[in-house]
């Protein structure tokens, strides 16, 4: 776990992407599922790890090559979509 700002985390995430798909050959790229959570959810980690794979495959479901940072909502106690933000609330980068 790495303790940045979403704006941050997800600036590395792209910063990861971009240097991933370079041009080759074959061509290579990455979908890359980002999470966040705000400080006050100490002992959620497998609702941030389930958060963050699914932005992997939300990634990957909307044609890949790209950064998807959901957010982990507060109250953690709060009835949560699947541990995380809905897909509408995730932000996406790269494309």
């Amino acid at each position: 776990m790495v303790a940045l700002s979403g704006t941050e985390v997800a600036s590395v995430a792209e910063r990861i992407r971009r240097a991933i798909a370079l041009p080759t050959d074959p061509l290579v790229t990455a979908s890359i599922g980002v999470a966040t959570a705000e400080s006050g959810t100490d002992g959620q980690f497998d609702v941030l790890l389930k958060c963050a794979d699914d932005a992997m495959y939300q990634a990957k479901r909307l044609g890949g090559d790209q950064v998807i940072l959901a957010a982990l909502p507060l109250p953690i106690s709060a009835p949560l979509y699947d541990g995380c933000a809905p897909p509408a609330a995730a932000s996406r980068y790269g494309r």
